[in-house]
């Protein structure tokens, strides 16, 4: 309100990364973990727009760029999951395909394909509200139950081809295949540009 908005709210995200290097040439493990809380208030403001979504395939190649509402858990549609909570993980193993270092001429665009690469996946995740006084639960090992009920996972593999545009401008295409292990079940094939993170 200092600065002339109409609410006030808190929002507090942890998006921590780990690579771990595995024996064999080039081939990564890739952990992330996203923890998130806003305060319970955005429900009584209905302010829709600032909870987490949970669901869908979007890349997070880098913090800079990393939307602050919404995230990833392939297999799942878009904003499957909603709430002023969040938490997600996801394993992926990385492993190279092949290095191809060709150059595709699309006039007027020159392409240079430089490596495939694969990854097979687990995302985990789940979005919720913070209990609150309209909500009818009888104490706090139900809240917790209910949270870790609702919990979606997903398995997939990715096919990952990295371009570089008139060589120095380097994107990532990705094609996925997701399946989705919780309620609502189901499959998703999916092409994206960027990393998954």
């Amino acid at each position: 309100k200092a600065l002339g908005g109409d609410y006030t709210f808190d929002k507090l995200i942890f998006d921590g990364r780990k690579f771990i290097p595995l024996p064999s040439l080039h081939q990564v493990l890739a952990l992330r973990l996203v923890a998130g809380f806003s305060s319970s208030n955005l429900i009584d403001l209905d302010l829709d727009g600032e909870k987490f979504k949970l669901g869908g395939n979007y890349s997070a190649d880098n913090l800079t760029n990393t939307d602050v509402n919404t995230f990833s858990l392939r297999g799942y549609k878009p904003a499957t999951l909603e709430g002023n909570n969040l938490l997600l993980t996801s394993l992926e193993y990385r492993f190279p395909l092949a290095n191809i270092e060709h150059g595709l001429k699309l006039d007027p665009f020159s392409i240079f394909l430089e490596r495939l690469s694969g990854t097979f996946f687990v995302d985990i995740g789940n979005a919720w509200e913070s209990v609150g006084k309209s909500i009818n639960i009888t104490n706090e090992e139900d809240e917790i139950h209910s949270i870790w009920q609702n919990f979606k996972s997903s398995i997939g593999v990715e096919l990952k081809a990295d371009f570089n545009y008139k060589y120095d401008s380097p994107f990532t295409l990705r094609l996925g295949a997701a399946k989705a292990l919780s309620d609502p079940k189901g499959y998703d094939i999916y092409i994206t540009l960027g990393s998954s993170f």
